[in-house]
């Protein structure tokens, strides 16, 4: 929640918060962005994950896999830190 407090501080405009689950399938990742892309105000996407459950390369393939199944055209931000985040990196088009 503080990274929709940060965004809004800036001027910014958060429309969506989701909180996934430790077990979370690469199909929640693309119905997620669904719901997102369903909104024409939408103009970029930030995903911030601390994973501490949840494996950071799991929810780093499926957002990857959703994107390009989706032929996602907005920036997509994706700051990734915990468990497994090195490997969650290497599933990045341009690893931070």
């Amino acid at each position: 929640m503080a990274t929709m407090d940060i965004i809004q501080y800036a001027g910014g405009s958060p429309a969506n918060f989701l909180d996934v689950a430790a077990a979370q399938p690469r199909s929640r990742s693309k119905h997620a962005f669904e719901i997102l892309l369903s909104d024409a105000n939408v103009k970029a996407i930030f995903i911030n994950i601390f994973g501490g459950i949840l494996r950071v390369d799991r929810l780093a393939t499926g957002v990857v896999a959703a994107a390009r199944n989706l032929k996602v055209t907005v920036p997509i931000v994706l700051r990734l830190e915990g468990t497994n985040v090195e490997q969650g990196r290497k599933f990045s088009p341009s690893p931070a």
